[in-house]
């Protein structure tokens, strides 16, 4: 069962870290990153995270990192700000999705067409819903997401904390390996 993600956590991780390199020199402020986190996150699990303090526990406890935990700040994003920061992170959990989850060349395109639309509904407006044919794929992406958007968070925190590039992109290795694990894990579920 882990044969197929071992060679695919190693190909993933390069680009992973390119993408969050890329994300970093963005050079976004640790307020902004953060609200857009905590938005971003309580669209897609509200069931873990019901307040914008539930999100900052959980880079606390998870991460060993405070973000900027302002509720209005969260409240004052618009849809269209909410569909660019959210779309940025689409594609690569598209490609890893794919990867992991071997689609044939039919449903490849099908689902590579309404992935981006899924995605926006997900985290902009809080509505998870998809084709029934694409369960696991969807549950997959969403989790991606969200997982690529807390890495994400933490490695922009941490370079604003002054952490070092070798030591934070060490540091990531790890977790990017456990979110793959994580995403894979679901293609399994009845």
């Amino acid at each position: 069962m882990y044969d197929d993600l071992n060679g695919i956590t190693g190909d993933v991780t390069s680009e992973i870290l390119k993408f969050l390199d890329d994300f970093n020199n963005l050079r976004f402020s640790a307020e902004y990153v953060s609200k857009f986190s905590i938005y971003m996150l309580m669209n897609s699990s509200p069931k873990e995270f019901k307040t914008a303090t539930d999100v900052c526990n959980y880079f606390k406890r998870e991460h060993k990192l405070d973000i900027v935990c302002d509720i209005d700040a969260v409240k004052n994003i618009t849809y269209d700000e909410a569909t660019d920061f959210v779309l940025y992170f689409s594609d690569l959990a598209l490609k890893i999705v794919k990867r992991l989850k071997h689609f044939s060349d039919i449903l490849d395109e099908l689902f590579q067409q309404i992935s981006k639309y899924l995605i926006v509904s997900k985290f902009v407006f809080g509505d998870g819903t998809g084709p029934v044919q694409f369960k696991q794929e969807i549950i997959m992406l969403f989790s991606c997401v969200s997982r690529l958007i807390a890495l994400a968070t933490y490695y922009r925190i941490s370079a604003i904390n002054g952490k070092d590039n070798q030591s934070l992109r060490e540091a990531m290795k790890p977790k990017i390996s456990q979110m793959c694990s994580n995403v894979y894990l679901i293609k399994f579920l009845p």
